[in-house]
């Protein structure tokens, strides 16, 4: 039998691949992306990433005295074409007497093929016992967002975020984040052990379950808060899904 020819064998690809359009749509976006990152010039994502470091000030929201202890967690989360990926860099920092944080610069680290990271990255997430946890996105330039606002160094950080639009800057090479230099205002926590119990889980699930190896400080902040509830005073159904929380907190410490 005489071989199929190559321009035959490629027509019949061609017309295979036809046949399977979700072919003909992974081919699509892999070429695409591919091309990104041979150019990172003209809004394709870059074949690397760095980021600057991240300097800030967390005050009392009520008092603004500076607060010492606020563990900060920064990530840096990757997206694929079809949803969320990993994790690409995850730091973490504790506030001095000062009430000031340091997150270390990092990278090159190479953009892993098919994701781009989030258009909110970094993601930062604060926690302090008595005061409500807090997570801030990055979005649009301090350029951009005065535009809008140009008083916004008189706004808090929780209406700044509540504001800000998560465009974020995927193409570019180093990154930067909104919150370097400014002031961050938590808010004193007011209310039940049960709504406390709500924001650990809100605020505590994703870091003890995606970024254990990364926020150890985070982990012992998260499992001190157990000698905070009264568990003979829950139900017993409440009283396991406390110490189920718990229980996997010590776990990824280990």
């Amino acid at each position: 039998m005489i071989p199929d020819s190559p321009k035959f064998q490629r027509t019949n690809f061609v017309a295979a691949s036809l046949k399977r359009p979700f072919l003909m749509i992974w081919l699509t976006g892999a070429t695409f992306l591919s091309a990104s990152c041979a150019a990172p010039q003209g809004g394709f994502p870059p074949p690397t990433y760095s980021a600057k470091a991240i300097r800030a000030t967390v005050v009392d929201g009520a008092t603004s005295l500076p607060l010492e202890g606020v563990v900060v967690v920064a990530r840096w989360v990757l997206r694929r074409m079809w949803g969320d990926g990993p994790r690409l860099h995850v730091a973490e920092s504790v506030t001095d007497q000062q009430g000031e944080f340091l997150i270390p610069g990092w990278g090159p680290e190479p953009r892993p093929a098919l994701m781009e990271l989030q258009d909110k990255s970094p993601q930062l997430l604060l926690f302090k016992h008595g005061y409500v946890p807090m997570e801030l996105h990055n979005g649009e330039s301090r350029e951009e967002f005065a535009r809008r606002f140009p008083n916004y160094r008189n706004m808090t950080a929780t209406e700044i975020n509540k504001w800000m639009t998560y465009r974020g800057y995927p193409d570019r090479a180093l990154q930067d984040a909104f919150w370097d230099g400014l002031t961050i205002q938590m808010s004193p926590f007011q209310g039940t052990q049960e709504r406390w119990f709500e924001l650990l889980e809100i605020y505590g699930s994703g870091p003890v379950n995606d970024d254990a190896k990364q926020v150890p400080h985070l982990l012992e902040a998260l499992y001190a808060e157990r000698a905070y509830f009264n568990l003979n005073a829950l139900t017993p159904y409440n009283r396991g899904v406390v110490e189920g929380f718990f229980a996997a907190v010590k776990r990824a410490q280990q």
